[in-house]
Formats: structure tokens, C-alpha cells, sequence
């Protein structure tokens, strides 16, 4: 199933019209935006249904892309030698894995994500919020605080400021050599002292 964004746009919009969908969205915003909690799936350790919880893509995690390469990488090698030489037009890695694209995965949600399905679901959040959307202002609101806290605890309670400086800050060595005493004899006697 290979969805344009304007596809995945439109059921992410048409998923939000219900009362059902819109708690469904808000929850994976809560999730996976901002997208640093957005992450690419190690390993199914957790047994999470491989599938887009948006678009129904099968997924894959990198683990077992990683396992195939592993198993197979003289035909790999092969094909690609021969794709480059313009002997073949399949990708030996892709017909394996036909469809299925690398599972996006949050530790606030039992649901997986493509990665389109994270772009859709960013442009949703940020069209919405700029066309007034008071619900989904909220929630983006929220959770930038929520991220705010965590730096700050992160910090140690302080609180970030950033400062723009026109010139980084050099520091010079107050060091010399006559400080080490190893050092001031070496030198005395590279001196002919």
C-alpha cells in the first residue's frame, strides 16, 4: 500500500471527525509530537502489531532488516553488483520485504507509526493549530510544557537561556613550561644549558 501524503493528510482529517478518532489522534499527537519521541523500532520486544496504526502499512523494525542483510549478504552484494552493471532492475532487499515499510514507535503508545504517517500526522497537528483549532492547541500547548518541565528537571531546575554571542569565548592556557619541572629540564637542555 504506497499512500501520497495528501492520502494520508485526508484519513488522518477524516479519522478526526469522529469522537472515537478525534480522542485517537489526540493520543497519537500526545505520543509521537514533538517529534523527538518519534523513534525508528529497534526490535518487537513488546509483541506490538506490526501496522500502521493510520494507514495500514505492514512494518518492519530494523532488527529484522538488519537479520535478512546479515543472512544474505553475498546476494545482496551479487544484486547490487549486477543492478549497478544494469543486469537486473530488482532490489533483492526490497522484493524480500515487499511493502512494508520501518515501523515508527513512541514509549507513550502501544501503536506504531510509519514515517509518512508521522510527517501527515506533524502537518495535521500544525495546520489545525494554526487554522484555530482550540482542541488541538491545547494538546500541542500541553505538551510543550511537559518538555519544558523535563529539560528544566534534566537541568537541575535551572532554566535554560539561551545567550548569542557574536564571538565563541576563547580561553588561554596560563601554562607554561617552566611549570612542569620535567618539562623546564628537557627545555634547559634542548637549550644546551
Amino acid at each position: 500500500m504506497n499512500l501520497k501524503d495528501e492520502e494520508i493528510y485526508k484519513k488522518i482529517e477524516e479519522i478526526y471527525k469522529s469522537e472515537k478518532g478525534k480522542s485517537f489522534i489526540t493520543h497519537l499527537t500526545r505520543s509521537f509530537l514533538p517529534v523527538n519521541r518519534s523513534i525508528f523500532m529497534l526490535s518487537n520486544e513488546k509483541r506490538k502489531l506490526m501496522k500502521c496504526a493510520i494507514t495500514g502499512t505492514p512494518l518492519i523494525h530494523k532488527e529484522e532488516l538488519i537479520k535478512f542483510q546479515l543472512e544474505n549478504v553475498d546476494a545482496i552484494l551479487k544484486n547490487f553488483g549486477d543492478r549497478l552493471l544494469g543486469n537486473a532492475t530488482e532490489n533483492t532487499v526490497l522484493d524480500n520485504f515487499k511493502g512494508k515499510l520501518l515501523a515508527v514507535e513512541s514509549e507513550k503508545s502501544d501503536k506504531l507509526l510509519c514515517l509518512q504517517a508521522v510527517q501527515q500526522l506533524l502537518n495535521f497537528a500544525a495546520s489545525e493549530y494554526l487554522k484555530g483549532n482550540k482542541h488541538i492547541g491545547y494538546v500541542i500547548k500541553e505538551e510543550r510544557k511537559k518538555e519544558l518541565v523535563n529539560k528544566q528537571e534534566n537541568t537541575g531546575g535551572k532554566t535554560l537561556v539561551h545567550q548569542h554571542q557574536s564571538k565563541p569565548s576563547v580561553v588561554h592556557s596560563t601554562t607554561k613550561l617552566g611549570d612542569f619541572d620535567v618539562l623546564q629540564k628537557l627545555k634547559d637542555k634542548l637549550d644546551g644549558k
